[in-house]
């Protein structure tokens, strides 16, 4: 059997093994005396409260996957969450150079929509969600028939709203407009309307190009 040389002094040893043998059954401030499980576990229940058995939820497991009451966000996930929540949320449209004889929809397309906040077909824009929306739009439209009695108008719609109209009649001109509001209702049109007014059997033809348009979401 082999044998050891012991450093510390009976008292000492006899003080840790009291310490050991007379563990506490609660962490006591200012007490040497070691702590048994169960008064570590009551402690640390006790102290993380609501938070007890939660999960934690990490900048890759991401927020907005754990809308729930049962988890704890990290501070980079808190973080990456308030850093994507205050980008701009915005998408973009053009339209091809082309021309129309009929009541229609400028046929806008989707250029870019990076966060999905929009949608579009036959040139109608819709809101993928409510919040508050700016929308814009340029281009350069011409109507020249010989025919001052035959003309198009062009209609900014917003959320099914028409907020202006322009006329095109025997000229060619730049063009915008813009608009700011909430959307409540996502099953609303948004875009440029045409629309040609003739007498008779006659008709006219409206042209356009270099348009682009921008939905943005602001809140």
């Amino acid at each position: 059997m082999s044998e050891y040389t012991l450093s510390n002094s009976a008292a000492v040893i006899d003080a840790a093994i009291s310490s050991v043998a007379g563990a506490d059954a609660t962490p006591t401030d200012g007490s040497q005396n070691m702590v048994t499980s169960s008064g570590v576990k009551t402690y640390v229940d006790g102290t993380v409260g609501v938070f007890a058995g939660k999960t934690i939820t990490t900048e890759a497991t991401g927020i907005e996957n754990t809308d729930n009451d049962t988890s704890i966000p990290t501070s980079a996930a808190v973080v990456d969450y308030v850093a994507s929540e205050a980008r701009i949320k915005y998408a973009t449209f053009t339209a091809a150079n082309g021309s129309t004889s009929a009541t229609s929809w400028l046929p806008l397309v989707e250029n870019q929509d990076p966060d999905n906040i929009a949608t579009v077909s036959g040139g109608i824009i819709k809101p993928t969600e409510a919040g508050l929306y700016a929308f814009s739009w340029s281009g350069n439209v011409r109507e020249d028939d010989n025919d001052s009695s035959d003309y198009f108008t062009v209609t900014t719609v917003f959320a099914s709203t028409n907020i202006i109209s322009v006329r095109v009649n025997e000229q060619q001109f730049d063009t915008a407009a813009s608009y700011l509001a909430p959307i409540t209702n996502t099953n609303t049109n948004t875009g440029i309307y045409l629309q040609p007014n003739v007498t008779g059997y006659y008709y006219t033809t409206m042209f356009w190009q270099n348009v682009k348009a921008t939905l943005i979401k602001l809140a």
